[in-house]
């Protein structure tokens, strides 16, 4: 497996994504999971990891939003360059 290191200017973007990964394991750790059954364990993780891996997805586009340029911006009913003196 190959991995990745996260720089400190990314990592700002995921922080919904962590923050919801802590929240699922501290569910499965806590002992009112530990009573459950298999199937509602499997539904409760099938549930909270969609939601995720969306964070994680919103997380990349908000990554790639930000270290995108802005050529150009629409204003009023034409387009107009970022820098006025161009």
């Amino acid at each position: 497996m190959k991995f990745y290191t996260i720089t400190v200017a990314a990592i700002e973007h995921y922080a919904e994504a962590l923050a919801h990964f802590e929240q699922l394991l501290g569910r499965l750790t806590h002992e009112a999971t530990q009573r459950v059954t298999h199937g509602e364990l499997e539904a409760m993780v099938q549930t909270e990891g969609s939601e995720l891996l969306r964070r994680m997805i919103q997380g990349y586009f908000d990554q790639r939003g930000a270290e995108e340029p802005i050529h150009a911006r629409m204003v009023g009913l034409r387009w107009d360059r970022e820098d006025p003196s161009g």
